[in-house]
C-alpha cells in the first residue's frame, strides 16, 4: 500500500495500492506524516522524494467511500465528528509538506487527482511526465477543490486556478508547466533512473545543489504534448473575473469556441451547489496565510458533508456508480 524507506541520505515514499490507483487512505496519510516528521530531524535525510509504483497512476485522489461507509455505519452527530477529524488530519498534512524544511520532491506521472495533488502539489519541486493528467474534479461528486487547493491554485497565471478549480480541467503535462503547478519535466522512462543518481550522489550538506544539477541533466527536454489552456487565457480571464459563476457561465455561453461547448456540457453534470460554492471560495482567498485556507477548507468540508451534495455524489459515483446524482439545485 505505502512503502518508506531511507535510501543512501534520500527518504522515498512508494505510494503502491494499484486496485485502487493509490486512492489515500488514513493509514497512508499516518504513514506518510510519521516519515516526514522522522525524517525532517534525521540528519542523515538530505532530501525527501515521493513517487507511485503503479503504471497508471500517481494518485487517483482520497478512497471517498469510507467517508460513506462512516454516514451509514454512524449515528449523524459521530458521523460528523469522525468526518471532520479526517479532514482536519488531511488538511495537516497538506500543511507539513508546504513548510517542509527539507526538499520535497514529487515526481508525477499518470492520474494525479484530488488528494494525491494534496501530497504532491504542496511540496518545492513537482515532476511531471508525458503522460500526467492532473485535475481537481471534487465538484462532479458534490464537494469542492480541497486540499488547501487554493494556496497553490492562487499562483497559476491570472485567473486561471479558479477556472481549474471549478471546471475540474484536467491537464496535460504542458499545461501542468504552463500554470506552474509542475516545476520540472522528466520523461517516465527516466523517473527510476533518475532517482536512483540522486540516491547516488554525495547530497551531504549540498543536498538541493545536488538536485538541481540533476534536474538540469535529466529536465527541459520538449514536453512531447501541446498546452490546451495558455492559448486560451484571455478568454478563461474574462469570464473567471467575472463577480457571479453565472457571469462567467455567460462569457462561455456566447463564445463560439467549441472548448467551450465541451466545457459547458462537464460541468452541467457536475453539483450546482459545489459550483457556486467553489466560485465564491475563490473569491475570497487573495492575502490569506496557508493556515487560514486550510481553516476555511476545514469549514467548507464540514459544510458539504453535513448540507451539502458530497454524500450523494459519492454514492452515485462510487457507490451505487449510476452516475446519476440528485443534486438539491437545477445547472444554471
Amino acid at each position: 500500500m505505502i512503502d518508506c524507506r531511507i535510501q543512501n541520505r534520500i527518504g522515498i515514499i512508494t505510494l503502491n495500492r494499484p486496485e485502487k490507483l493509490n486512492a489515500l487512505n488514513v493509514f497512508m496519510f499516518e504513514s506518510i506524516a510519521h516519515h516526514l516528521d522522522l525524517w525532517e530531524m534525521d540528519p542523515g535525510v538530505d532530501l525527501v522524494v515521493i513517487r507511485s509504483a503503479v503504471d497508471r497512476a500517481f494518485s487517483a485522489g482520497g478512497d471517498l467511500r469510507i467517508l460513506y461507509d462512516i454516514d451509514q455505519q454512524y449515528p449523524k452527530d459521530e458521523a460528523y465528528k469522525k468526518f471532520d477529524d479526517f479532514f482536519a488530519f488531511e488538511y495537516t498534512l497538506n500543511e507539513r509538506i508546504h513548510g517542509y524544511k527539507k526538499p520535497y520532491i514529487a515526481l508525477i506521472h499518470g492520474i494525479a487527482m484530488g488528494g494525491g495533488l494534496g501530497v504532491s502539489m504542496h511540496g518545492r519541486y513537482r515532476i511531471v511526465s508525458e503522460n500526467v493528467t492532473i485535475a481537481m474534479p471534487e465538484c462532479a461528486v458534490g464537494f469542492f477543490p480541497d486540499i488547501v487547493s487554493t494556496a497553490f491554485l492562487r499562483h497559476c497565471p491570472g485567473f486561471m486556478g479558479s477556472f481549474l478549480a471549478v471546471t475540474g480541467y484536467r491537464l496535460n503535462a504542458a499545461d501542468a508547466l504552463d500554470t506552474g503547478l509542475a516545476t520540472h519535466f522528466i520523461p517516465k522512462d527516466l523517473f527510476d533512473v533518475f532517482v536512483e543518481a540522486l540516491c547516488q550522489a554525495p547530497t551531504a550538506g549540498q543536498g538541493e545543489a545536488v538536485l538541481l544539477e540533476l534536474l538540469d541533466h535529466f529536465g527541459g527536454g520538449e514536453v512531447p504534448v501541446a498546452p490546451t489552456l495558455s492559448p486560451r487565457q484571455e478568454l478563461i480571464d474574462e469570464a473567471f473575473s467575472k463577480e457571479t459563476l453565472d457571469d462567467a457561465l455567460i462569457v462561455l455561453k456566447l463564445s463560439k469556441d467549441p472548448w467551450c461547448q465541451k466545457i459547458l456540457r462537464d460541468l452541467a453534470l457536475s453539483s450546482p451547489l459545489s459550483l457556486g460554492l467553489t466560485y465564491d471560495h475563490f473569491k475570497n482567498i487573495k492575502g490569506k496565510s496557508f493556515k487560514s485556507l486550510k481553516e476555511m477548507d476545514q469549514k467548507l468540508a464540514s459544510y458539504c458533508l453535513q448540507h451539502g451534495d458530497f454524500l450523494e455524489g459519492i454514492r452515485a459515483k462510487i457507490v451505487d456508480k449510476d452516475n446519476r446524482p440528485r443534486w438539491q439545485k437545477n445547472f444554471s
